[in-house]
């Protein structure tokens, strides 16, 4: 399974995790923004800092197909369900498997700190990118 750097892609480009050029390319999909379907499970997230302490979903989201076609390694993502109460807990439970409408796109986690008051350079830069899904409607 391919995981993104520091689970999420927590992508401190100063840190020389990544290329901020590879940091801000969509993880699936061709462009951020763009929508596609995906297949995914729901599964445990990491036992990482980040993904116990800073992730508000309960589990991380195991993509295995964009659009029809199986990845080669399916990706794990964060993810941001886009419903509530009943039709959620029905839907979000670990190895559950689903197809959803999604689009990705990053977020920045607290604050950048490029620089130290020291002049050295900072680790605190990140990227995180994040699924947002809901399911996939039927047509007709």
């Amino acid at each position: 399974m391919k995981f993104l750097p520091s689970f999420f892609t927590i992508v401190a480009a100063s840190a020389g995790y990544m290329p901020a050029q590879e940091a801000i390319r969509p993880a699936i999909a061709s462009e951020s923004g763009n929508p596609v379907v995906v297949q995914a499970e729901f599964v445990a997230k990491p036992n990482d800092y980040y993904s116990q302490n800073m992730v508000v979903e309960p589990y991380a989201l195991k993509v295995v197909a964009v659009n029809g076609r199986a990845l080669e390694q399916p990706v794990l993502m964060e993810y941001n369900l886009h419903l509530q109460g009943k039709e959620r807990a029905r839907i979000e439970r670990r190895g559950s498997v689903a197809t959803f409408e999604a689009y990705e796109s990053l977020y920045q986690p607290g604050i950048a700190t490029p620089w130290l008051a020291d002049g050295q350079q900072g680790r605190a830069f990140a990227l995180v990118h994040v699924l947002h899904i809901r399911p996939l409607r039927k047509k007709g």
